[in-house]
């Protein structure tokens, strides 16, 4: 279900990419240290320190905190992010918004309270 990628040592060498793919879903709270791409059903809470990238056919409902996003498919929720969220045409998102910088394709659908500039980082969900 969960996959990160490794160096061709074996060892995690500092960048990798934890993915949930097409048709997987998952119950509950995650954390990451590193990028986590989602592409299937997550129901519950993401605590990330790096990059989340939502694919077209993913969907969160829940809160998540990371230090930046991608979104294309659906999140309905609070996203806190510590620098910039980048929503795509076909991404629907209906929520809070809590972010730095924020860029909007034409086409998204996004229904959602946004504060800009955070003082001091994310909410710790």
């Amino acid at each position: 279900m969960f996959s990160s990628k490794k160096n061709e040592g074996g060892s995690m060498d500092g960048f990798s990419i934890n993915s949930l793919g097409i048709g997987s879903s998952f119950k509950g709270d995650l954390t990451a240290k590193s990028d986590m791409r989602i592409d299937g059903t997550i129901i519950g809470n993401i605590v990330c320190d790096a990059r989340i990238i939502l694919g077209e056919n993913g969907k969160i409902e829940g809160n998540v905190s990371c230090n930046s996003a991608l979104i294309q498919g659906k999140l309905i929720g609070t996203l806190n992010i510590i620098e910039t969220l980048e929503v795509h045409s076909k991404a629907i998102i209906e929520g809070e918004i809590n972010t730095n910088k924020l860029i909007v394709e034409n086409g998204a659908i996004f229904n959602v309270r946004c504060s800009m500039g955070l003082p001091s980082g994310p909410k710790k969900n």
